[in-house]
């Protein structure tokens, strides 16, 4: 997983954006994303953070996304729950 926060790059509006990890992990389970914004109005859709997501994860993993994001924040937070652990690849 670590290969790929580094490489994989996600388009959002014709813009490269790659993620930046928090923590490790939260749990064997759940981690977050974080990316800046300039408003409210240019946070990437739930979508493109799946497919990134799965780029993570691998397409057999189910997760869920959360956006964490307050309405003053200047940084979109989603938090990906899988239902099985994360391995340490």
């Amino acid at each position: 997983m670590d290969r790929l926060v580094q490489e994989a790059v996600l388009v959002h509006q014709g813009l490269d954006i790659k993620f930046k990890r928090t923590k490790q992990q939260i749990d064997k389970t759940s981690f977050a994303l974080r990316n800046s914004i300039d408003d409210q109005h240019k946070k990437i859709h739930l979508r493109p953070i799946r497919d990134y997501t799965n780029k993570l994860v691998g397409r057999s993993v189910t997760f869920k996304l959360f956006d964490l994001t307050s309405n003053d924040d200047d940084e979109q937070v989603t938090l990906v729950q899988c239902q099985s652990e994360l391995g340490n690849s």
